[in-house]
């Protein structure tokens, strides 16, 4: 057995040397191979990064309070007139003042999911949209740091928002309607008409938690509309930035401390998050280089068997030219 294995390797070695084009062209498929192997590990890795390059900015802060089931797999069926799942004018004071006592930046406003954002001269039906829709105070959101828009250039979210019946969409949306800065939008939930003043980029909102916002768009509005769009006027969602010192832990502990002030059903810290996705960009990135290296096993295996059926097919004819000398 092994001498046939060594009669095997002995063959195989004189066809490399003999086949000198078909060697290198092995070499060159191996080290595709490789190289693929190789980049699909920079890109778990690159995914791994993105995940916890920005947590604040993903969470508009380190502490959010929420009362929206908005976001992730789960969205909004529409909107209610009724102020049950929002925050009281009560509960937003007693944040904004903790915010102020704890030397902290606070924002309030609207999540709303599975709203429509047309252009004004649409005539057909495009594909369902769940376009996440955000009521938001333009002189204090992000509470991290300001959304540059990319058109126009350098313009930013607040700037963008002070005119009237103005909105700003994301540039995943503006690009599945075809629309830019200067188009008359519809909204659902009104008949007034509103006018594109920003196109803000798809990663501001995109991300593990906001699934929609990634693959539909999203929008952002005054929370002064809220009464046009015929949604509450009171926010369901208050985020805070603390100072960027601030440990993890202390976070945690604000947040319940908040918890009973504002009587918010659910809270998600900045610290929380992080690792979160710290956990699924490892899983993400073992889950790709897995796939390459299986992928790339299979070609192996698959040489291998071709190269022993053409020696175990050419072996009586061998065997009678070395025979004839």
């Amino acid at each position: 057995m092994i001498g046939r294995w060594w009669y095997y390797l002995k063959y195989a070695a004189r066809n490399l040397r003999r086949s000198t084009r078909w060697t290198i062209f092995a070499i060159f498929c191996i080290a595709a191979g490789v190289a693929a192997v190789v980049a699909l590990r920079s890109l778990g890795l690159a995914i791994g990064d993105s995940l916890v390059e920005n947590v604040r900015q993903q969470n508009h802060g380190d502490i959010t309070l929420s009362f929206s089931s908005s976001g992730g797999f789960s969205f909004d069926l529409g909107s209610s007139a009724d102020n049950a799942d929002t925050f009281t004018p009560n509960a937003v004071a007693n944040a904004q003042q903790w915010a102020q006592q704890h030397n902290a930046t606070f924002t309030a406003y609207t999540l709303n999911s599975a709203s429509q954002v047309t252009p004004i001269d649409a005539v057909t039906v495009g594909r369902p949209q769940f376009v996440s829709l955000f009521l938001i105070d333009p002189e204090t959101f992000p509470p991290t740091s300001p959304i540059e828009l990319l058109d126009p250039a350098g313009t930013t979210l607040r700037d963008a928002l002070a005119g009237e019946n103005s909105i700003v969409i994301s540039q995943n949306l503006a690009a599945s309607q075809s629309l830019s800065v200067g188009d008359t939008v519809r909204v659902s939930g009104t008949e007034e008409t509103f006018t594109v003043t920003g196109i803000a980029p798809t990663e501001a909102e995109a991300g593990t938690g906001n699934l929609f916002a990634s693959f539909f768009g999203f929008a952002y509005l005054p929370i002064s509309d809220a009464a046009i769009l015929q949604v509450p006027a009171q926010p369901n969602t208050i985020s805070i930035a603390l100072p960027s010192s601030t440990p993890s832990e202390t976070i945690e502990q604000y947040a319940r401390e908040l918890l009973p002030l504002t009587r918010a059903p659910n809270y998600t810290t900045s610290s929380e998050l992080l690792e979160g996705n710290q956990i699924a960009g490892d899983i993400i990135g073992r889950f790709i280089v897995v796939m390459g290296l299986g992928a790339l096993l299979i070609g192996g295996v698959g040489i291998i068997n071709t190269m022993l059926v053409m020696v175990g097919r050419r072996t009586n004819e061998i065997a009678a030219l070395k025979t004839l000398g």
